[in-house]
């Protein structure tokens, strides 16, 4: 569970920890949600959408339902090894801009049949970057796709 504006936090068996969840939640009146809008208004500030200028085509005509995510990303130099499952660990594209706290397994990859496979990165600089962007800062990912994609023509 995740809260936009929230502190993400792990908990669970896995990491020996319980999870937490305040008792109770501050409730915000409608005036202090309009007091909050007015005052970023006047200050010209926007939220942008996390899609906004997004292109999700690399230009060819791969279906990325199809895309063979593991052998790309190896094709890259960037794949590590199956986690489990349909989870793959994989060096980040962004590594650079990590630091030096790079962890193997910091970076995934998930595959569903049928869906365009997902990307995930647990670095504050990858915050936003998602598999559209993979596609493209690598621009190639049309070759590693088992189908194409059909244009539907409106009549």
């Amino acid at each position: 569970f995740r809260a936009y504006g929230s502190m993400n936090r792990k908990g669970g068996k896995e990491h020996r920890t319980d999870c937490w969840m305040p008792l109770t939640w501050p409730e915000l009146s409608r005036a202090q949600v309009e007091g909050l809008a007015n005052h970023l208004s006047r200050l010209g500030a926007e939220v942008p959408s996390p899609t906004a200028g997004r292109k999700y085509s690399s230009g060819g005509g791969g279906d990325f339902k199809t895309l063979d995510a593991p052998a790309w990303f190896a094709a890259h130099d960037l794949y590590q090894q199956r986690i489990g499952g349909n989870k793959h660990a994989v060096t980040c594209p962004w590594a650079a801009q990590h630091g030096s706290k790079t962890k193997p397994k910091d970076s995934v990859i998930w595959e569903e049949a049928g869906r365009w496979p997902t990307f995930h990165c647990s670095h504050n600089s990858c915050v936003g970057k998602h598999m559209a962007d993979v596609i493209k800062l690598f621009g190639d990912a049309d070759q590693f796709c088992s189908g194409s994609f059909a244009k539907v023509r409106h009549a």
